[in-house]
């Protein structure tokens, strides 16, 4: 349903009898820059809408939206074209709500284009920004700066990491990975006359837009404007264990780029065979395996009482090892001397042996749980984690779903909620291939956009915060599927987590301009057929009922000849 939001510092008269033929809710204050348009001067008032209205003379108007207007008009003279915009000025948000300046509100199912995982002004996140722009704001890489490095630490005590390098963007981050397989291959084979430097990409993949990353991206139309793009890359079908067989035989593979879900491609999932396929293959041509959007198997941190840990330990860790050396298995030690996983049972029974969240005791040792880590194996692997990564699959690592792990991962999209930044976390092995000079920005990693991610982590690494979003994206789908699922047009729903694609037999350009209209942002995705709900993680079931309902209703705009 459609609103138009009256401001109450400008009232219409009853008295002057101008009859709305829609009705008004009032519900927020609005700026009064809105005209009733006529050939004669009106009462002002301040609309969301554009509404006809009857003049007590009988004639009609509208009411113009004359600022919008005028900043689309401007855009057009001043920008370069490079986006087909919706015809909406977006000027404050809230939560999961956004307000165009002429007083819309908008069910935000976009995120910006999955980028707020915390919505709009969030308040723990307005305060680390507000606070260290206060204090300082970039330095470059010259310098050393306090939240790059616990942003750092961080990301590496909750991943598969080593070591991180900070980009402005997730192309970037992208170009970093694509830079450092090069080099990681020429490191790795310092005798060999030519070292491996192809690639492997997928349909519907979508890696970014700068020159390298275009080139690892399927979709023809984003590439042909700008070849030759960088040589070297062959795309296969998304899932073809056999195809992908075949090349990787061939040698001379430097890495796999392949994302465990496409967002921009269309929503789609790879299965778990087809991705421990990659992995094992990977291992046996001595490839990098690049994922997109990442990580997988997550447990709390265990810590035994003293620091001895065999260097020579076997490639799973035996329970006469734990009994025989008690240790301290922290992020470090598990990485560098543990080199496969714990079997499951052992988790379990390790999870289960905590009395209190903090304490317990495993065959007779005592651990305690300092916080959540991930348990990985030392295969090389390169994760790809833009848009799936940081929570909105369940998982705050979109791989953590497979059981595969990697040797760099990329990030970006949600990671700073809002402000530029991107990631490339990478294992020990992968990083002592890397010199001074070898790749470099001024800005990346810089205090303010640090601090932003920081908070962002606070939130999104917690266990019940994950939990929330997976029950979230369960309820979501299943309304989508009482609501819709019948409907002649929709072909399939899918989706991990709160990240979820309708597919339709036609184009989804009219139905997501219907539901703007309607007050919810929407996204394509695919080939044009898909239509992409990727909402702030912060998002409750009354909203998702409500998004279920407009989509629902404007499902009939595509039975429109």
């Amino acid at each position: 349903m459609s609103f138009a939001h009256i401001c109450l510092n400008n009232q219409v008269s009853p008295s002057s009898n101008i009859l709305l033929r829609r009705s008004f809710n009032v519900q927020r204050e609005i700026p009064s820059f809105l005209r009733i348009s006529n050939d004669r001067r009106a009462s002002v008032a301040t609309a969301c809408l554009n509404v006809e209205v009857e003049l007590p003379d009988g004639k009609v108007g509208k009411l113009e939206c004359a600022k919008s207007k005028e900043v689309m008009e401007s855009e057009a003279r001043v920008l370069v074209g490079t986006y087909a915009r919706a015809p909406v000025v977006l000027a404050s948000g809230k939560g999961c709500k956004l307000y165009d300046l002429d007083g819309r509100e908008y069910l935000d199912m976009s995120a910006g284009i999955a980028v707020n995982a915390l919505g709009h002004g969030d308040e723990d996140w307005l305060k680390a920004v507000g606070a260290q722009a206060k204090t300082l704001t970039h330095v470059s890489n010259i310098y050393y700066s306090v939240p790059q490095v616990e942003l750092a630490k961080r990301l590496v005590a909750s991943s598969f990491a080593d070591r991180v390098f900070f980009t402005n963007s997730g192309t970037e981050a992208n170009e970093a990975a694509i830079k450092f397989a090069r080099k990681f291959q020429r490191h790795s084979h310092p005798d060999a006359k030519e070292a491996a430097t192809k690639f492997i990409s997928f349909t519907n993949s979508f890696h970014g837009r700068t020159m390298g990353a275009l080139a690892l991206t399927s979709k023809e139309n984003y590439r042909s404007p700008f070849e030759p793009v960088m040589p070297g890359v062959t795309f296969l079908e998304y899932g073809n264990i056999e195809a992908t067989k075949v090349l990787m035989e061939q040698g001379k593979i430097a890495a796999v780029f392949v994302e465990p879900i496409q967002g921009e491609g269309g929503i789609y999932s790879a299965t778990k065979e087809f991705l421990q396929y990659l992995r094992s293959a990977c291992n046996d041509a001595g490839a990098l395996l690049v994922f997109d959007e990442c990580r997988t198997a997550s447990l709390r941190m265990i810590s035994f009482e003293d620091e001895s840990l065999p260097t020579n330990s076997s490639p799973k860790l035996s329970t006469a090892l734990l009994t025989k050396h008690p240790c301290r298995i922290e992020n470090w030690h598990f990485k560098k001397r543990c080199s496969k996983f714990l079997p499951c049972k052992w988790l379990r029974m390790i999870d289960a042996s905590l009395a209190s969240p903090n304490v317990g005791t495993f065959f007779g040792v005592r651990i305690s749980c300092i916080e959540t880590i991930d348990i990985w194996s030392d295969q090389r692997l390169c994760s790809y984690s833009v848009q799936c990564g940081l929570g909105r699959t369940g998982y705050l690592w979109a791989h953590e779903a497979y059981g595969v792990y990697p040797d760099i991962m990329t990030l970006a999209k949600p990671l700073a909620g809002g402000l530029p930044i991107g990631a490339v976390l990478v294992t020990e092995g992968v990083a002592s291939a890397i010199n001074y000079g070898d790749h470099g920005s001024t800005f990346a990693g810089g205090p303010l956009v640090c601090s932003a991610a920081l908070a962002v982590l606070d939130k999104i690494s917690s266990p019940s915060f994950l939990d929330t979003v997976s029950k979230k994206g369960l309820y979501f789908k299943e309304m989508l599927k009482q609501k819709i699922e019948g409907n002649t047009h929709v072909r399939e729903i899918r989706g991990f987590g709160l990240i979820i694609g309708i597919e339709l037999d036609v184009s989804a350009t009219a139905l997501v301009d219907a539901c703007r209209n309607s007050g919810l942002l929407v996204l394509t995705a695919g080939k044009g057929n898909v239509v992409r709900l990727v909402p702030p993680l912060i998002i409750t079931e009354q909203e998702l009922d409500h998004a279920a309902e407009i989509l629902h209703q404007a499902l009939a705009v595509l039975d429109q000849k």
